[in-house]
């Protein structure tokens, strides 16, 4: 049954919505003119590559935007709880999330046109859809990306484009990914707010996902000059970064610090892999073939027709290659071993 809520909502996603068509035409078009270079060669970031610019000298490419709503002080309470609760992301358990989601949707009842709020549920989406135990799928993506357009059309600004940028470039289902809209997303974020060092590790994570690890890496390091105490989630684009950038120790480094067992049991992504491919890649075999045996054991059937699956986000076959020899260096030496330790 529809409320007075639900209508009101609906009007104000019809009235954003030339707004946001406008904002998104702007930020695709300079995306498709720019994959061109993304996947065959070094893409021009709009920053003077391979130094990184200091952020006043970005001051002039950031566009007008829409002015947020301000917030009533309940209102801006609750979402404030919320975005400490989510702010984790790996961490983030289902009674911190359930409780963040309940902040949130009290916040956009009171006031639907909070663009902050809006940003924080479509947030609680796409970690319903990473987080595998909690049931999220193609549904609960695309109202993310409901959120995100009408987060935008009430001048959310970067934060709603840099979530954009994650999950269309790292969606599990390939039709719902879009590698230049994720490039166009990541590059408004940093125009939007080119002092916010998150603009420029999301940024790296759309890069590095097309082919351009050495670039992530400067911009995902430059990003955490600038932000010493970082959240975890830039550790994972790091990681990423440095296995498909061959920089194998540094991968092991950012992937031991940041998961425990159990993460890779519970995470779509499944960042164990990662991790075994990085340690053995690093030639540190017994460490990835103990770490191998024990996803096996949690996750059964988890061979290497589902380690593909695990990796669907990875674009490129040659990326997709490097870290699947990895995990398959870790199972050759532990079949080794096992033979040559012999029966019993």
């Amino acid at each position: 049954m529809r409320n007075d809520g639900d209508g009101e909502r609906d009007a104000l996603r019809s009235r954003g919505f030339l707004v946001a068509v406008a904002v998104l035409v702007v930020a695709v078009g300079a995306g498709f003119l720019l994959v061109g270079t993304l996947l065959p060669g070094r893409y021009d970031t709009g920053l003077d590559a391979p130094g990184v610019p200091a952020p006043e000298e970005l001051a002039e490419l950031v566009p007008v935007s829409v002015v947020p709503r301000e917030m009533s002080a309940d209102v801006a309470a609750k979402v404030a709880k919320a975005n400490e609760l989510l702010s984790v992301r790996h961490g983030t358990g289902r009674k911190e999330f359930d409780a963040a989601r309940a902040l949130l949707l009290q916040a956009v009842a009171a006031q639907p046109d909070v663009a902050q709020a809006h940003v924080g549920l479509a947030l609680t989406y796409w970690l319903e859809v990473q987080n595998l135990n909690w049931g999220g799928g193609p549904e609960e993506l695309r109202l993310a990306l409901d959120e995100l357009d009408l987060a935008i059309s009430l001048g959310a600004g970067a934060p709603a484009y840099r979530l954009m940028a994650q999950i269309c470039s790292t969606a599990p289902w390939p039709e719902m990914r879009d590698l230049s809209a994720a490039l166009s997303a990541a590059r408004t974020a940093v125009e939007l707010d080119p002092n916010d060092p998150d603009g420029f590790a999301v940024m790296a994570q759309v890069l590095v996902l097309g082919g351009n690890a050495a670039e992530a890496i400067e911009l995902i390091e430059y990003a955490r000059l600038v932000n010493p105490d970082p959240p975890p989630w830039y550790g994972h684009v790091a990681g990423v970064a440095y296995l498909l950038g061959d920089m194998p120790d540094q991968a092991v480094e950012e992937f031991s610090a940041l998961y425990e067992p159990g993460d890779y049991a519970r995470m779509r992504s499944w960042p164990g892999w990662l991790l075994v491919s990085s340690l053995a890649h690093a030639g540190q075999l017994q460490e990835a073939s103990d770490l191998l045996n024990s996803i096996l054991v949690m996750r059964i059937g988890a061979g290497t027709r589902m380690l593909r699956i695990a990796l669907s986000g990875i674009y490129l076959p040659e990326q997709e290659d490097h870290i699947v020899e990895g995990v398959r260096r870790a199972q050759r030496y532990g079949a080794q071993r096992a033979r040559s330790a012999g029966p019993g």
